[in-house]
């Protein structure tokens, strides 16, 4: 009977297992119930039968019970209990060295119990229908004259079965009571005593009053993902205009009409009542809808790797935009190497063209993409132009954006100090002045590396080019321009 409270924890952990979609919605309409039981009952503590142990000590510390329960359907999935017990605890009576004696004239072997107690209904295995209940219950006796009162926490497991207009059902429970002499005036300093019980009985559902609308039937989804609408039909053998149903959702929102569609936003469960009215009369039916995460498939948008391009040696730096819910990540480099992160860092030791490969998946997909990576043997092969900055027509001002992209071309050309940098400017005929305004373009742009901290030796002006612009008629800003070569001299 010890093994009680780890029986309690494995029954709730079942019930998860047992869930699963389609599972039909539990109306809430009897909502009170009454149970009768008969018991035995095994009183554990400090004053076992002396000498007698193994099945003859279990059966001396035991006794014949009784029990009844008042109870109320909370939800469709729980029960609020009273209970009332009495039973015999032949045990608590017997002799044992260093306690108290008692005196048989004046005390009694019974005990009464009232117990509080919430309870929680599984889904059935079957016809068989699991409830786990936990509470707080007091006890009275009477030893020596004296009233005995304690009180402790109580834990049941419960299994009932329909038979007809009742439910059959076998029940255990134990409660533990405190203070450790409140039953039989004995304090062994061991802890609590307990008051452990197996109960036989029936239980039968109060009817509850309602319209005479014939078989009502409540259809819910029993499962759902955020955002996925289900339908929350009420049907009867009555006229659809005769009768009205308004449904509150459990999210804040309502609805009316016999079908209705509706989609939870957030997951968790939700008690979906549809409340049915006619002329006359109303009552209310429940349901419990279960709503999960939705899972959206795994798929790649873009790959990008910083820097594009580099040496061995050099950290590459992996990004990918990706779409989907709790996605996996597996990178292949193409030289051997991998990882498992969605972002991730790789050092290419040797130069030469590499095939990445990401792959994405979760439960609903996968995908895959790949990018090509060049590994130069050093910083500056196959480097012959640098990127090129552009102007507004008739200005030679280097504006904030092109200043960026001649910060990133000076980078690139301190990882070659052999090279030489050969700054050129373009323009327009018909710009004014257009000559010295090619000339002046290409100087701004030779200044600003200079500013930088390119050595006057490294960089020198290259060509003051006037073209025409009437091969530029798409594109007429790439004539105003300043264009560098990183060549070797």
């Amino acid at each position: 009977m010890r093994l009680l409270p780890y029986l309690f924890l494995c029954l709730l952990s079942l019930d998860a297992f047992a869930q699963k979609a389609g599972t039909d919605a539990r109306l809430a309409r009897e909502r009170f119930f009454v149970e009768a039981s008969t018991a035995a009952v095994l009183y554990q503590g400090d004053r076992p039968w002396r000498g007698a142990s193994g099945l003859s000590g279990l059966s001396d510390r035991m006794g014949p019970g009784s029990g009844f329960t008042l109870g109320y359907r909370w939800t469709p999935s729980s029960d609020v209990a009273v209970s009332w017990a009495k039973g015999t605890y032949p045990g608590i009576l017997t002799a044992a060295p260093g306690l108290e004696a008692i005196d048989i004239a004046t005390s009694s072997s019974n005990r009464t119990t009232v117990l509080m107690e919430y309870r929680y209904r599984m889904l059935p295995f079957g016809r068989f229908e699991p409830v786990i209940g936990a509470g707080w219950g007091s006890v009275y006796s009477r030893i020596n004259d004296l009233d005995q009162w304690g009180g402790g926490p109580a834990l049941s497991l419960g299994v009932f079965r329909p038979v007809g207009p009742v439910d059959l059902g076998i029940q255990l429970r134990q409660q533990y009571v405190i203070p450790d002499q409140a039953i039989d005036r004995a304090v062994s300093g061991a802890g609590a005593d307990a008051l452990q019980s197996i109960h036989f009985g029936l239980r039968y559902a109060l009817p509850e009053r309602r319209p005479d609308m014939g078989d009502i039937g409540l259809s819910t989804p029993g499962f759902l993902s955020t955002d996925e609408e289900g339908v929350f039909t009420v049907s009867s053998e009555l006229d659809p205009s005769d009768y009205s149903v308004r449904w509150e959702l459990g999210d804040g929102r309502s609805a009316t009409g016999q079908a209705i569609r509706h989609s939870f936003r957030e997951p968790g469960t939700y008690t979906v009542t549809a409340r049915i009215s006619t002329t006359r009369e109303s009552f209310a039916l429940e349901s419990s809808v279960s709503v999960r995460q939705r899972i959206v498939a795994a798929g790649i948008n873009t790959i990008d790797h910083t820097p594009l391009s580099g040496i061995p040696g050099d950290t590459i730096r992996f990004a990918a935009n990706l779409s989907g819910t709790d996605v996996e990540c597996l990178w292949a480099f193409g030289d051997g190497a991998s990882a498992t992160s969605c972002d991730a860092e790789h050092v290419f030791r040797t130069p030469g063209s590499y095939r990445v490969l990401l792959s994405v998946s979760n439960a609903e997909g996968s995908d895959t993409m790949t990018r090509t990576l060049r590994i130069a043997s050093d910083a500056c092969a196959g480097i012959d132009r640098l990127a090129e900055v552009h102007f507004r027509r008739n200005s030679q001002e280097l504006v904030l954006d092109m200043r960026e992209v001649l910060r990133e071309n000076f980078a690139s050309a301190a990882r070659c100090p052999d090279r030489t940098l050969v700054v050129s400017g373009f323009a327009f005929e018909t710009e004014r002045d257009a000559q010295e305004l090619s000339l002046a373009r290409a100087r701004a742009v030779l200044q600003y590396y200079l500013n930088l901290g390119m050595s006057s030796r490294s960089v020198r002006l290259g060509r003051a080019v006037v073209q025409s612009e009437e091969g530029w008629v798409a594109e007429m800003w790439e004539g105003r321009k300043v264009s560098t070569a990183l060549i070797r001299e």
